[in-house]
C-alpha cells in the first residue's frame, strides 16, 4: 500500500506518527521525503478559473468563520485507509 501525505513540517508531530504506526502496523517501510515545489503554482492554477476561485475564496472564508467543516476522528479515519 502506498500513501501520499502533503503537510507542513509544524504537522510532522507525535500524533501524526502514531497515525502511520497504526496504518501500516507491522510492516517493514520505506520513508521518502521530498520538500514539495511547486505550491504556488497550485494555487495560481485553482484561482486561474473564476470558479474555482469563488470556491476556494468562499471555502477560506467558512475555515475563518467556522462555517461548514466537518470534523474528523483520527481513528476513523485511520480505520477507513486500512479497509481501503
Amino acid at each position: 500500500m502506498t500513501t501520499t501525505f502533503q503537510l507542513n513540517e509544524t504537522e510532522m508531530n507525535e500524533q501524526f506518527l502514531a497515525a502511520i504506526k497504526s496504518l501500516f502496523k507491522g510492516q517493514y517501510l520505506t520513508v521518502t521525503v521530498e520538500a514539495a515545489e511547486g505550491v504556488a503554482d497550485e494555487t495560481s492554477h485553482l484561482l486561474s478559473s473564476p470558479a474555482n476561485r469563488d470556491r476556494l475564496l468562499q471555502s477560506l472564508q467558512n475555515v475563518r468563520e467556522g462555517r461548514n467543516l466537518i470534523e474528523t476522528d483520527i481513528n476513523q479515519l485511520t480505520a477507513l485507509l486500512k479497509n481501503a
